[in-house]
This record gives structure tokens, C-alpha cells and sequence, in this order.
């Protein structure tokens, strides 16, 4: 598994798997990372509009998030992605993310779902309302 974004590497040299894990740093390009997952885990405790979940939607990646509100409205409260409901139980977390990784949803139907977010999509709803 990898992690990418800004945050620090150091701080996570005490994970046990970490030798199964990889810090990448922010990415100019994380899409190729993003279409081979098997699962894209968000673990925020707040998260307003995340744009990794509307491109993982995408490019048809599946998604586990904690429920927070931009997630939340985004994977419609669980319909296109993964919502785990707390924060204080990391293994539980755990069995979570290998539940969903266990019973993937069909990626067809996730990216019907990222069209929602679609620059083209939204102006052409706009200009078809007037």
C-alpha cells in the first residue's frame, strides 16, 4: 500500500507492516496510483468536498471514508463507496477496509456516479433548466 500527500513519513516509522508500505509524497500525477488501487482509504476527521474521492470515483476506484461531510455527500452516505461510522476503533477500521476490499463495488457504476462532478456535466444540466 502507499500514502501520498504532504504529510510527514516520520511520523509513521513505528507501523508494524511498514515494510509492506510506502510514503510517495504529494504527486504532480497521482491517477495511475489511483486506477490501480484496489481501494482508496480517506481517514479524516474532517474533510470538507474531497477531490480524491470525486477522482477516484473517476476512475472507477472504490473508496473507504469516514464520515465526514464532504465524503459523506459525495458517496451518498454510503451508495457509491464505503462509509465506516467511527473513529475510535482502528481495528475495527481495519476489518472495515478488508470487507470492502472483499466486496468491491462495481467500478461502471462509480464512475456513472463522478459524472455529477463533471464540469461538462454540470453546465449542460444549467443550460437545460433554462
Amino acid at each position: 500500500g502507499g500514502f501520498t500527500g504532504a504529510g510527514k513519513a516520520e511520523e509513521h516509522r513505528n507501523i508494524a507492516f511498514l515494510q509492506n508500505v510506502f510514503f510517495l509524497g504529494e504527486l504532480s500525477n497521482p491517477y495511475p496510483y489511483i486506477s490501480k488501487a484496489e481501494l482508496i482509504v480517506l481517514s479524516s476527521f474532517s474533510e470538507s468536498f474531497s477531490l480524491v474521492v470525486a477522482e477516484a470515483l473517476a476512475l472507477g476506484t472504490n473508496i473507504v471514508s469516514t464520515p465526514t461531510l464532504g465524503p459523506m455527500e459525495i458517496l451518498e452516505n454510503g451508495k457509491y463507496g464505503f462509509i465506516y461510522d467511527e473513529f475510535e476503533n482502528p481495528n475495527k477500521f481495519a476489518s472495515f477496509i478488508m470487507k470492502a476490499i472483499n466486496n468491491p463495488l462495481n467500478s461502471e457504476f462509480l464512475k456513472e456516479r463522478a459524472l455529477v462532478f463533471d464540469i461538462g456535466y454540470i453546465i449542460k444540466q444549467l443550460k437545460d433548466s433554462f
